[in-house]
């Protein structure tokens, strides 16, 4: 028999579901076209689209507005700030792309006209989900995830060192 506060709650299958940030063919600062939605996650949502300039494919890295005081929740519009600071001061720091490929320039940021705050940045590749679907197991097997971290720590340790950032 159910309790009365089980007959007051009603599921809502759609409540872990964020809403899209960005609208499919939406266009930003009338130059970048939203093509899809390629991924989310606690910080936001990222879209590929198309820059109709330079006509190249883009990513567009898009949070939600934070309503009130600055914190460090993860959804305080400062991280989306600090993220496109650091990636323009990693990019500029000799100049070692050829280092470092995954880091992506940044090409305009800004807020959209719902008040989001986004970056547009260089498409670099296939993310990890679409990477995951591609495959026939969902979960990458412990030595890829080996490999794939110390890549990572290598060419973070190879730009801190080329870049002098241990002096």
């Amino acid at each position: 028999m159910a309790s009365a506060h089980d007959q007051n709650v009603v599921p809502d299958d759609n409540l872990n579901e964020p809403k899209d940030l960005l609208s499919v063919n939406e266009i930003i600062n009338d130059r970048f076209v939203v093509e899809e939605k390629i991924g989310q996650g606690s910080f936001g949502q990222i879209y590929r689209g198309k820059d109709k300039r330079q006509k190249r494919c883009i990513a567009i890295k898009v949070e939600p507005e934070q309503r009130g005081e600055l914190n460090n929740s993860p959804n305080d519009p400062r991280r989306l700030v600090i993220e496109q600071q650091v990636l323009i001061a990693l990019r500029k720091k000799a100049n070692l792309s050829f280092i470092l490929p995954n880091i992506p320039m940044i090409y305009a940021s800004g807020k959209t006209e719902r008040n989001y705050p986004f970056i547009v940045m260089q498409m670099l590749g296939k993310n990890l989900t679409i990477l995951r679907k591609e495959r026939t197991e969902p979960k990458f097997t412990l030595s890829t995830a080996f490999r794939t971290g110390v890549q990572v720590i290598y060419h973070c340790i190879t730009f801190v060192e080329f870049s002098s950032l241990l002096k």
